[in-house]
């Protein structure tokens, strides 16, 4: 004997169904997994962004010049490298420039015109020097001690180029403090940050991605 309990059952499960069908069940479920992985690759963005994967000056402060107010309009990167009589080592150089027309040159970055304004904040990364017959290793992510680029092993060091000249504040010594870090590089990209204290109290606080645009020694030493 049927009840109204049974029937009302019925009746509850007949309407979900056509709720199902009529929003989209079945052949729409392509449709949900499109948007799952949609909200997975902005949740993947927002964490590469939590790890440095994103543009950003924190502090920019220096008892020597002024660097407060820095805004960053281009950023780009290059790989290069450096040969001393110790070897060779492969560096790569990320530029974080206050203007658009930016251009890499032969081997470096190219200054911009003195009394425009124009200004770079420049980040070289440089591996352990080998010799000179070896194949140079491409960079990792990892961090990165200050030095000058002199050392033996692994360093960054950081310029503020202002017109045609550039000012070094970072050394291998007691005047400076702090790390730098790979945190993400492929073949046309690398994220980063960076937070250091060097010569006359000179303060880059920030993070930074920016497309590796050439590789300025395989151009010139192949």
């Amino acid at each position: 004997m049927i009840t109204k309990n049974l029937l009302k059952q019925v009746f509850v499960f007949a309407a979900s169904l056509f709720f199902l069908v009529a929003c989209g069940g079945g052949e729409s479920a392509g449709d949900g997994a499109d948007s799952s992985s949609e909200s997975t690759e902005e949740g993947a963005d927002g964490e590469a962004d939590a790890a440095g994967c994103n543009t950003a000056i924190t502090e920019a402060s220096s008892d020597k010049y002024e660097m407060e107010g820095f805004e960053v309009k281009k950023t780009v990167a290059y790989k290069a490298g450096a040969s001393a009589s110790k070897g060779q080592a492969r560096t790569l150089v990320v530029c974080l420039a206050n203007y658009e027309d930016v251009k890499i040159g032969k081997w470096n970055i190219e200054y911009p015109e003195t009394d425009s304004g124009n200004k770079i904040l420049m980040i070289t990364f440089k591996g352990a020097f080998v010799p000179k017959e070896e194949k140079l290793a491409e960079l990792e992510v990892g961090e990165f001690q200050p030095g000058d680029g002199f050392q033996d092993g692994a360093e960054f060091y950081a310029t503020y180029i202002r017109g045609k000249s550039g000012y070094n504040f970072t050394r291998a010594d007691d005047s400076t403090t702090g790390t730098a870090k790979i945190t993400e590089i492929t073949d046309d990209k690398v994220c980063g940050e960076i937070t250091v204290t060097g010569k006359e109290n000179t303060k880059l606080t920030a993070t930074f991605t920016a497309p590796i645009e050439k590789d300025t020694w395989a151009d010139q030493m192949n």
